[in-house]
């Protein structure tokens, strides 16, 4: 994705998969911007659809607009709050980060037709653990939710074409360089090497990380593609400060999957 003009970046992915560090990753490069967790797909489809009502499906069209018209109005509203925060950091560019967001990736590329999705995809025996540990899942419900969330990503990924990039996290870990140079070039930005240094820059930001990066590497299995895959840069999230399990240590437990018309925050995300 060129132009003066680029759209936004949505980073993807299941719960525990090392969506918050390559979030973390790309919002050190000096043109992106990406904010922790909005979840605001959850206020943009409840316009769309009235939630709990039978007659809230298309209700605008009683009004006369058409679903192209409110798509361009949300559209303007999101753009600008994200575009503002984007400003007041001094970039040009914005992103979002919500695990939940991987069930609306469809609705978030008709609604922002410009925008480029990265996905990120770590084994199932990583993330269930993270799950089982952090929210008490069992293990089968965790590799369920494992399963579906990824399937559902590639389903509306491999329709999206060259818009939707997959990575993987033990790559990103071990080759965070190559991967990352992969990554933003498809994203059509030039190569900054903050991004490897994001424990630094978002230290001098002030953000809450919880973990600089360690030298050693965890010893874990590549993750096995959990469905078809175009080709894509082999990109997954460092180990060591990507399992982003600080900040809000939540102690209700969320939903095994994620509904589509609701607004759920990734407990493993550090509050703004």
């Amino acid at each position: 994705m060129t132009g003066e003009d680029p759209g936004p970046i949505f980073v993807v992915g299941s719960m525990r998969s090392g969506s918050t560090m390559l979030r973390l990753m790309l919002d050190s490069h000096p043109r992106i911007a990406i904010p922790p967790e909005s979840g605001f797909m959850g206020g943009l489809s409840a316009t769309k659809r009235i939630p709990e009502w039978k007659f809230g499906e298309g209700w605008f069209e009683r009004l006369g607009w058409s679903e192209a018209e409110v798509d361009e109005r949300l559209r303007a509203f999101y753009d600008g709050m994200f575009r503002r925060y984007a400003a007041e950091q001094g970039k040009s560019r914005w992103g979002e980060k919500t695990p939940f967001h991987t069930a609306h990736m469809a609705q978030m590329a008709q609604v922002f037709p410009e925008a480029c999705f990265v996905g990120i995809v770590r084994h199932p025996g990583a993330v269930a653990s993270s799950l089982h540990r952090r929210f008490h899942y069992g293990f089968a419900e965790a590799v369920a939710y494992w399963s579906d969330t990824n399937k559902d990503m590639l389903r509306t990924g491999i329709g999206l074409g060259d818009r939707f990039t997959l990575c993987r996290y033990e790559e990103l870990v071990r080759e965070s360089e190559p991967v990352l140079r992969e990554v933003l070039d498809l994203l059509g930005e030039p190569w900054a090497p903050e991004v490897t240094q994001h424990h630094l820059v978002q230290r001098e930001k002030g953000a809450p990380l919880r973990a600089a990066p360690s030298p050693r590497i965890r010893s874990t299995p590549a993750a096995p593609a959990p469905g078809p895959r175009r080709s894509a840069p082999t990109t997954i999230e460092s180990s060591a400060a990507s399992e982003h399990s600080r900040s809000s240590s939540a102690t209700t437990r969320p939903p095994p999957r994620s509904a589509p018309s609701r607004r759920r925050r990734d407990p493993g995300e550090p509050g703004p």
